[in-house]
């Protein structure tokens, strides 16, 4: 790729920007030393973005050494990286096709980045729902980083928390790239609220093949014998919706409690 006038890709300071070709041994031999290095470091979260570059057909491109196609070249370099970052260490691949990444990644961004205003979750939000189904099948599904901060935002408390309570709910990964220092307590008290427990657990969407204006999400507990429920409401007016538990969660009676990082309170029984 090449920038040759005022603009640019992300700021970036280079006019031109290239592509490893994975055909050719010695780049390869590069690219596992770098792997190795960052491992003996002490890495052990490795996230690799912009996996979809490899994907490009091989009629496309000239290659180092031909005679297999861009999948076949990318399981190939995946099975390095693997190899040298271990089976303890945690990869989450970010911009990647789905189908290569079988087997190697532990966890796969599902969506588009997430931007600091309401309307930047859209895709998050949708995306989330249809890819649900390969949540803790295929791997750990990723919503992106959860934006904490209220400095440099745009997002209301409302929408912020909005969408913070969604990307903890869905069971997926949880995690943050804001500045530690920079986010308000209460917000630091909501992502300690949402750290996930011992138990694996993944939200279903039980309305999800319906039209419904609060879209309503589910996450049983299954040693505690409880259900946690999430209405959102991603409309511009207030919405009021009446359900039962039994078509919510199938059970006929129950206890229910608003619960939040600040404890709970009864609702009723």
């Amino acid at each position: 790729m090449s920038f040759y006038g005022e603009e640019r890709l992300w700021g970036a300071m280079d006019e031109e920007i290239y592509t490893f070709d994975t055909s050719n041994p010695e780049v390869m031999d590069y690219l596992r030393q770098v792997f190795r290095a960052l491992k003996k470091m002490g890495i052990s979260f490795f996230k690799t973005d912009f996996m979809l570059y490899g994907a490009e057909s091989s009629d496309n491109v000239k290659r180092h050494t031909p005679g297999k196609t861009s999948i076949e070249y990318q399981r190939e370099f995946f099975e390095i990286i693997r190899q040298e970052i271990g089976k303890d260490a945690f990869w989450l691949g970010c911009i990647a096709p789905y189908a290569p990444m079988l087997g190697y990644a532990d966890g796969m961004r599902i969506s588009a980045d997430i931007t600091p205003k309401w309307e930047g979750g859209t895709s998050m939000f949708n995306e989330s729902k249809g890819a649900q189904h390969i949540n803790n099948v295929w791997w750990q599904n990723d919503p992106d980083a959860i934006i904490l901060r209220s400095k440099y935002s745009n997002m209301s408390d409302a929408e912020a928390r909005s969408i913070i309570l969604w990307m903890g709910m869905l069971g997926g990964i949880v995690y943050t790239s804001d500045l530690f220092h920079e986010i308000p307590i209460e917000r630091t008290n909501l992502f300690r609220f949402l750290e996930p427990g011992i138990e694996k657990t993944n939200a279903i969407f039980p309305f999800v093949e319906k039209e419904e204006q609060l879209e309503v999400m589910v996450k049983k507990f299954v040693s505690k014998k409880a259900y946690a429920v999430l209405f959102t409401n991603r409309q511009e007016n207030v919405i009021t919706g009446i359900y039962s538990l039994n078509s919510i969660v199938g059970i006929d009676n129950g206890t229910c409690y608003n619960w939040d990082e600040k404890g709970s309170s009864l609702i009723g029984t």
